[in-house]
This record gives structure tokens, sequence and C-alpha cells, in this order.
């Protein structure tokens, strides 16, 4: 299936050195954003996400973001974005989780936080 991710790992074999991004002072090449966004994948492939499920993305425009985001893709799950301002503290863990936008007070699941890498967890309904 053609999508936004197999468009990065054409650009990784095509020109593998060309910078991809630039996360302040260092540079990412298109081989190493690849690598990265694949280990996110297996990342989430490791929690149970697969294939059509849904892993909300609370992320600013930061360097990380196209890792997180291709990698999700690279997973075969939907990126749903949803705003910085969506996630919050949940007791009694006290990780960060995604709050529905239409606010009924329901967690998506654990949100990037120190202890969760970015990209968040979610929802594995399908």
């Amino acid at each position: 299936m053609l999508n936004l991710a197999s468009l990065l790992e054409t650009s990784a074999r095509a020109v593998p050195e060309r910078t991809a991004v630039v996360p302040g002072v260092k540079r990412l090449t298109y081989a190493e954003l690849d690598a990265a966004a694949c280990r996110v994948a297996g990342l989430l492939h490791s929690r149970g996400v697969g294939p059509g499920d849904k892993v909300a993305l609370s992320c600013p425009n930061l360097p990380w973001f196209p890792i997180v985001y291709y990698g999700i893709l690279k997973a075969g799950a939907v990126v749903v974005p949803l705003p910085s301002s969506r996630i919050r503290t949940s007791e009694p863990h006290g990780h960060p989780v995604a709050v529905p936008e239409h606010g009924d007070g329901a967690s998506v699941g654990p949100a990037a936080s120190p202890a969760h890498p970015p990209g968040g967890v979610g929802d594995h309904g399908g």
C-alpha cells in the first residue's frame, strides 16, 4: 500500500545521505529518519498496535514529530492528531492521557512522556 511511509522508504533507498530533517544543529538523513521511524513502529507493534489501529499523536512542531508520525504509519496504524491542550495528567498513575475531543473525560491511553516514548498509544479497537 502506498502511503507517506513508503515515500520515506523510497527516499531512504535513493538518497540515504541527503538531509531529511534538521532538528537544531544536528541533521538527520533520510536513512536515519527511516531507521528511527522503524524503531517507533517496532515499539508500537510490541505494545499491540497493528494495521488499522488509531494512534493519538499530540506533539508540537518539534524535530521528533516526523519520526513518530512515520513510525505510526510504518506500523500500519492511523495517525489521529490531537492538540497538545487535550493532554492531561490522570490519576492514580500520573501518566499523561489523551482526552477525546468530545470531552467526556474518557482516556484514550498513555501519551508521550519520559516514561512513554513520543507518539502515545492509540485505540486498539480498530
